[in-house]
Formats: structure tokens, C-alpha cells, sequence
């Protein structure tokens, strides 16, 4: 890539994020893809659900939607 087009491309992103960080507001529910967050606690609690319910002989049915 282009340094030029890589230097408007970041002004024009940095640019974006400080216009509508407002709009782009995010909830606490939300785990990845966030500043100083990570999916570590979400994988836990995903992972102690299903062995808790497993521990009880119940079937554990799951869904997973990748919605980029």
C-alpha cells in the first residue's frame, strides 16, 4: 500500500472516530473488539455454564452468529 494513502486513510479514520465516538458507544454485554476488553471472561462463563449443566446430565445445545 501507499505510504500517502496509508497516512489519509489513518487521518481519515482518526478523523471519524472523534466526529461520532458519541454514536459509537458500546454496552457493557459486549465482550471483544473493545478497548482494554477481551473475550477471556465471556469464554469462562461459556465454559462453566456448559460444564455445569453437563455435571447434570442435561444436553447443552449452543448457537454462534458472526455477524461482521
Amino acid at each position: 500500500m501507499n505510504i500517502k494513502l496509508y497516512k489519509l486513510s489513518f487521518v481519515i479514520s482518526l478523523l471519524a472516530t472523534t466526529l461520532f465516538s458519541s454514536l459509537l458507544a458500546t454496552t457493557a454485554h459486549q465482550f471483544g473488539f473493545k478497548r482494554k476488553h477481551g473475550t477471556d471472561m465471556c469464554i469462562f462463563l461459556l465454559k462453566q455454564t456448559v460444564s455445569y449443566y453437563v455435571s447434570k446430565d442435561t444436553p447443552v445445545f449452543s448457537a454462534f452468529l458472526d455477524a461482521s
